[in-house]
């Protein structure tokens, strides 16, 4: 289990969580591609040193940045809002939502997600 917090009312944990995550996920896919944080800077018209200090404490990313870094590396930026019933503990990390999309064939639209949701739950019910 996370993190116990006093989330909603700690809008500095929230920005802090939101910079980290979109930090995490950028370094994974960018050690996927290939792509160097002196390759990142070079993109985004900043030293690789002031790169570096965005990625050991993310605090201050806007979301314009973020979606600037992103499309640097040849990635799309998506803010996902989801209720899991406890407002306590840190939000689920992208990384998951990420897994959970590949893991099911990357739908893009709603009817893909119903058809992939009506798969799984009749292979549980043949169970």
């Amino acid at each position: 289990m996370s993190p116990e917090i006093n989330w909603p009312n700690d809008v500095e944990a929230a920005k802090h969580h939101v910079s980290f995550d979109f930090i995490l996920s950028l370094q994974v896919r960018m050690q996927e591609k290939g792509i160097t944080v002196k390759d990142l800077a070079d993109k985004v018209g900043l030293t690789e040193a002031r790169v570096n200090q965005f990625f050991k404490s993310p605090r201050k990313m806007t979301l314009e940045t973020m979606n600037d870094w992103a499309l640097a590396v040849g990635l799309k930026l998506s803010v996902v809002v989801y209720d899991d019933g406890d407002l306590k503990h840190i939000p689920v990390f992208g990384e998951t939502f990420n897994h959970l999309w590949i893991t099911h064939g990357k739908p893009y639209s709603f009817n893909e997600c119903e058809a992939i949701r009506k798969k799984c739950s009749d292979c549980v019910k043949g169970a």
